[in-house]
């Protein structure tokens, strides 16, 4: 792995505040609105925590396969992808964003 221990190790430690961050705001009450965020927070820490800690792949993107970026890691260490695939994964959900919107449109012009 091209990930120093220091590094992994001081991941690791974000990661877990992290988790113990968003179980607490979920235990202690959120708005069901927001809830969705925290749950998708923490399953995010605990796949990158048994990425250090079991697997190793800890720093490869998901999509791509390449290192992620030790200066991304440092500043969202929940990353699990590199910064082109996930501009790339980005622009594709805008792209469908508006047939989306047109189809709820549609949908609740139909039910009129």
């Amino acid at each position: 792995m091209w990930h120093s221990d220091e590094f992994l190790k001081i991941q690791e430690r974000k990661l877990i505040s992290k988790e113990k961050e968003n179980s607490d705001i979920l235990r202690n009450g959120v708005k069901p609105s927001k809830k969705h965020i925290y749950q998708d927070r923490l399953t995010l820490a605990k796949k990158a925590l048994k990425k250090i800690r079991v697997t190793g792949n800890y720093g490869i993107c998901e999509d791509c396969g390449e290192e992620i970026g030790t200066e991304r890691l440092r500043v969202h260490p929940i990353a699990a992808r590199c910064i082109d695939c996930r501009e790339q994964l980005e622009k594709e959900s805008q792209n469908q964003k508006p047939a989306a919107d047109f189809l709820n449109l549609a949908t609740r012009v139909a039910n009129l």
